[in-house]
């Protein structure tokens, strides 16, 4: 799919928001002087569907579940934060569902709908 003009403003929102600042019961990553380092994998995911100019949902969820698997070592709340701005990249590509990828790739099995995990 082409990206539009506003998905491209919006993807460029995306790069220059930190996904990982305090908020609510989430203390955050750490340090500004370290926000970087796991905000730079999700945003390399958003660079590389701007710099195409068009994506599919298969290419785009292939990648960013390779960039997600640099946190399966990181804490819960981080993982959580790192899947949930997959997500709004998602929305903002207009991807409705990862066909079970994300918490394939989260938890290490597909959660059926309506099926304990």
């Amino acid at each position: 799919m082409v990206l539009t003009e506003i998905q491209r403003a919006q993807l460029a929102a995306f790069i220059a928001q930190s996904k990982f600042m305090p908020e609510g019961d989430y203390v955050g990553y750490g340090s500004e002087d370290v926000l970087a380092l796991p905000n730079d994998p999700l945003n390399d995911v958003a660079r590389e569907v701007l710099g195409r100019g068009s994506f599919t949902k298969d290419k785009f969820l292939d990648r960013a579940i390779e960039k997600l698997h640099l946190f399966d070592l990181a804490d819960t709340e981080d993982r959580e934060r790192a899947y949930a701005a997959v997500e709004r990249l998602m929305d903002i590509l207009g991807i409705a569902s990862s066909d079970g990828r994300l918490n394939e790739a989260l938890y290490g099995r597909k959660i059926e709908p309506g099926g304990a995990p």
